[in-house]
């Protein structure tokens, strides 16, 4: 029996041990210059079993929405979870920022992220997605017929419209 409990608690232990090598935190950011009039996004994700958060000071930054996401894998017996803490920021004047670091407790451990550098220039543009001007045509390169520019309906002719019959009022 001795034997027994032993055994468990080393398997525990290494299973903890394992999980704190696996533990990865990192910061993302959708825009590192950004327009005063514009909201940007900070995303903290934690891989591992996170048990607290402080998210850093947004100082010069106004806090327009946050939200948190979990997500949890289970692949041939092996459990990964991942936390995603997501905040939408807006600048409260230009100049350049910096966002400190986030901390996180993964069994035990503290993490941290590192700073991002944020430019708020009111002169900055955001650079516009590119738009997809053609159709996809994945048959192009294959000697068929090729497919009009855009999907087209089938034009249906309309009916002449009916004129009104003269209705005749009478008021009483």
């Amino acid at each position: 029996m001795k034997k027994l409990i032993i055994f468990t608690m080393i398997c525990c232990c290494v299973s903890v041990i394992k999980a704190q090598e696996n533990a990865i935190f990192t910061v993302k950011v959708n825009s590192d210059t950004v327009n005063l009039d514009n909201a940007f996004e900070v995303a903290f994700t934690v891989e591992g079993n996170a048990t607290k958060f402080q998210q850093p000071a947004f100082e010069h930054f106004e806090v327009i929405y946050q939200n948190q996401s979990t997500q949890l894998n289970m692949t041939n017996g092996e459990m990964k979870q991942s936390k995603t803490y997501t905040f939408g920021l807006q600048a409260k004047e230009e100049g350049t920022f910096v966002i400190e670091a986030a901390k996180v407790t993964i069994n035990g451990a503290v993490y941290q992220t590192d700073f991002l550098k944020i430019v708020v220039d009111n002169d900055f543009v955001m650079p516009e997605k590119p738009v997809q001007e053609e159709f996809f045509d994945p048959f192009r390169n294959f000697g068929f017929p090729s497919v009009p520019k855009y999907p087209q309906t089938p034009k249906v002719p309309k009916k002449p419209a009916e004129k009104e019959k003269d209705r005749k009022v009478y008021k009483i």
